[in-house]
């Protein structure tokens, strides 16, 4: 595979490209037969590819609070961001026990910034390992941990 501004001599390819930043990229793709042809009997052909997203970096979640409720209650308000694919799942546990999904504001996780409220009920008083789990639609995966206190 050679890229843009690469030379290829034989079999190797040379080229400076490490990792590309966050985005959407194309692939192009050009194979010749010119280096064993004769000018005017050589062929070239190029594809490009479908967009694909290139995304280095993990879901984060920005703490925005928490509201004491009524008797084992409590409401929390957090913002997932994902610097270049769009969030895909969003899940969140209390004290290592299963997995509960966790539902948008809006009502649908379909960008690249979402805000999240959720009520948690059925707390013992004292402290609770609150753990959440993001997933982008690249598989990328962002961890927040946060120790709550119900009063």
């Amino acid at each position: 595979m050679v890229f843009a501004g690469e030379r290829c001599d034989g079999n190797r390819v040379h080229h400076g490209w490490s990792q590309p930043s966050d985005g959407i990229y194309y692939l192009k793709v050009v194979a010749s037969d010119r280096v064993s042809n004769a000018p005017g009997e050589e062929f070239e052909f190029e594809l490009i590819s479908k967009p694909f997203v290139v995304a280095n970096r993990v879901p984060a979640v920005e703490w925005v609070g928490e509201t004491p409720g009524q008797s084992g209650e409590m409401t929390i308000q957090f913002v997932v961001v994902t610097p270049a694919a769009p969030l895909y799942r969003v899940e969140y546990r209390i004290d290592g026990k299963p997995w509960w999904v966790a539902d948008a504001k809006d009502g649908i996780i379909d960008s690249t910034r979402e805000e999240f409220e959720l009520v948690l009920r059925n707390l013992s008083s004292g402290g609770h390992d609150l753990e959440i789990r993001c997933i982008d639609v690249v598989g990328n995966i962002g961890t927040y941990f946060r120790e709550i206190t119900i009063r």
